[in-house]
């Protein structure tokens, strides 16, 4: 089975979806628009009021969509909700905010039990901008037991790894065992990634194992830095027929789409 994106909605297995609330605060199929601070007030007190996991759950999603001061202090004191679906969502919603304030509370939840989650407080810690201590607390998770977990961890790496990240993480994919989990990896190393990350990406493509490494190889480099990935790219061009041909195919994919 591929693991996907968007990895807060495993929560969505332990709620129960299609809850009605007061259609002036919110419904089972329409959110509240984002950014409506008027909204913010009244999801908060919808949530006080519902003893339900799945209506709680669904306003933590709405909460997510929206900017109010109150929001970080608020959701953190959700964070002790003895219901995991609770916590999930209120991570998920914290990491929404993009803040690097949030960052000591989604710390104490990585010691949570669970392992879900655990998952969703990487996913978050990945969206509160680029930061050298978070980088190096997400990088332990690449070499965790649960592939999912693995594979949150290196899309994490996207936001808040810095161009040193770039060559551990091309480290974890010649280690790794899951093709999705490489890819990923991959991905973040070359879009954060500098002019060793991507010269090691194009040595990876050149002396590829197999036909999956070098599509992997492949991904990283499309994911890179357009202006270092070509010029990086041009002696491939002088090379041998296969060489030349997956450097035009890389800088085609570089190209402005009209």
């Amino acid at each position: 089975m591929r693991v996907t994106g968007g990895l807060w909605m495993r929560c969505l297995s332990v709620v129960v979806l299609g809850v009605s609330l007061s259609p002036a605060v919110l419904s089972s199929d329409k959110m509240v628009p984002a950014l409506d601070p008027q909204a913010v007030p009244l999801l908060m007190e919808a949530y006080r009021r519902s003893t339900s996991a799945g209506a709680r759950s669904k306003i933590l999603e709405s909460l997510g969509k929206q900017s109010h001061p109150e929001l970080l202090r608020w959701l953190t004191r959700q964070l002790d909700d003895p219901r995991t679906s609770t916590r999930c969502f209120a991570i998920w919603a914290l990491g929404e905010l993009h803040s690097a304030k949030a960052v000591p509370a989604l710390q104490r939840m990585l010691h949570d039990p669970e392992q879900a989650v655990r998952i969703v407080t990487v996913d978050a810690l990945g969206k509160t901008g680029r930061d050298t201590m978070v980088a190096l607390i997400v990088s332990t998770y690449l070499e965790a037991e649960d592939v999912q977990m693995r594979y949150v961890a290196a899309r994490a790496m996207e936001g808040v790894g810095g161009p040193e990240s770039g060559p551990l993480l091309l480290e974890h994919v010649r280690e790794e065992s899951s093709i999705d989990v490489q890819e990923a990896l991959a991905t973040a190393a070359g879009r954060i990634g500098g002019e060793d990350t991507i010269a090691q990406l194009i040595e990876l493509l050149k002396n590829a194992s197999s036909p999956v490494m070098e599509h992997i190889a492949e991904d990283g480099l499309k994911a890179g830095r357009p202006e270092l990935v070509r010029e990086a790219l041009q002696p491939m061009l002088s090379e041998d027929w296969r060489l030349k041909l997956l450097a035009t195919r890389i800088l085609n994919a570089l190209e402005p789409k009209p």
